[in-house]
């Protein structure tokens, strides 16, 4: 095990959450993993998407907050929380029109009838996968511990 500058490591964790689009989301309830592909923005590590507020996801993330996100070779631990209707949250929609402008609009504007859910996902390990000089390596960023090690 090596010990890596901390930022450094976040930096690049970040400039792949700004570059990427997609990730898998899973979650799981009863014993049931569910996982779906998610549009995603970042603020930092933190991972912010919108969802309808009846959808599995949220059931489930209800149950149980614990949750794994992959986006490419980057594995994501993660505790999920709700974050209220997507159109209440200005950062979150600037931040989303600017990534996703097709997306502009998903939910109505309507303040008297507000709908969906922002799912705020909160990680503790971030793993990266890394093939370097002819070995295969995982970079891992411990964020509640500001902490960057190479496995």
């Amino acid at each position: 095990m090596k010990d890596l500058l901390y930022d450094e490591l976040a930096n690049e964790v970040i400039g792949i959450l700004e570059k990427e689009q997609n990730l898998v989301f899973a979650t799981s309830a009863n014993n049931i993993v569910t996982a779906r592909t998610m549009c995603f923005i970042n603020d930092g590590v933190t991972i912010i998407f919108s969802t309808g507020e009846d959808s599995e996801k949220v059931r489930q993330v209800r149950q149980n907050p614990n949750v794994a996100l992959v986006i490419g070779s980057l594995t994501i631990e993660a505790t999920a929380e709700l974050g209220g209707f997507p159109q209440k949250n200005a950062k979150f929609n600037e931040k989303n029109n600017l990534k996703y402008p097709w997306m502009a609009g998903a939910f109505p504007s309507d303040p008297d009838h507000p709908s969906g859910e922002l799912v705020i996902c909160k990680p503790s390990k971030m793993k990266l996968y890394k093939f370097i000089d002819g070995e295969a390596h995982w970079d891992v960023l411990y964020v509640n511990e500001n902490k960057a090690v190479r496995v």
